[in-house]
C-alpha cells in the first residue's frame, strides 16, 4: 500500500501552464484498500468543496494528476483521540507532525499534505464549551484551507517546478 502510494506521489503532477495548483484530495490507503469513516468522507467531502472554491486550488480525482495530494488521516474529538494520530507516522514516515492544545472538548482534524516526498502535517483545532460539535468540524476544515492556502502562496514555484513537462 505505502509503495503504490509512493509511487503515485512520485508521479503526481500537473501538466506545465495548468494555471491552479491541483489537488486531490483522499482518506488513507492501506493494503489496497480505502481506510475510511463516516467522519473521515464528511472531512474529505468538506475539504473537497473548499478546494473546488478556491481560486488558487483546482480539485482534480486522481492522484497522478495533482501537483498535491491532502490526505484525511484523522479526525475526533479531546486530547486522548489527538494523541493517538501519531499512528500516521506508520504510514507516512518522515512526516513533520503539529501539536496543537486539544482538551476534552476540542474538534480536531488530521491531514498530510504530500509534494513529491516532501509530507507536512496540516492540523486543526476548534474548542468550544458544548458537548456537540456546533460547526467545529467546519472551522477545522477551513483552518486547513487556509494553511494550505498559505503553504502553496509560499511555495508556488516550487510546486509548478515539479510540473510534467
Amino acid at each position: 500500500m505505502i509503495a503504490c502510494l509512493v509511487m503515485a506521489t512520485v508521479g503526481a503532477q500537473a501538466p506545465i501552464g495548468t494555471p491552479q495548483i491541483l489537488v486531490f484530495v483522499t482518506a488513507p490507503m492501506r493494503d489496497g484498500f480505502v481506510d475510511t469513516s463516516k467522519e473521515i468522507q464528511d472531512t474529505v467531502k468538506d475539504l473537497r468543496d473548499r478546494v473546488k472554491d478556491d481560486k488558487l486550488t483546482g480539485l482534480v480525482d486522481a492522484p497522478g494528476q495533482a501537483d498535491i495530494i491532502l490526505t484525511v488521516v484523522a479526525r475526533g474529538t479531546g486530547s486522548q483521540a489527538y494523541g493517538s494520530r501519531i499512528d500516521i507516522t506508520h504510514y507516512y514516515g518522515g512526516t513533520q507532525l503539529q501539536s496543537l492544545p486539544v482538551v476534552a472538548n476540542t474538534r480536531w482534524i488530521s491531514t498530510v499534505m504530500e509534494v513529491g516526498t516532501f509530507k507536512k502535517e496540516l492540523s486543526a483545532a476548534y474548542t468550544n464549551s458544548s458537548a456537540f460539535s456546533m460547526g467545529a468540524w467546519t472551522e477545522d476544515s477551513k483552518s486547513i484551507m487556509r494553511d494550505l492556502h498559505a503553504w502553496i502562496v509560499a511555495n508556488d514555484a516550487a510546486v509548478r517546478a515539479k510540473r510534467v513537462k
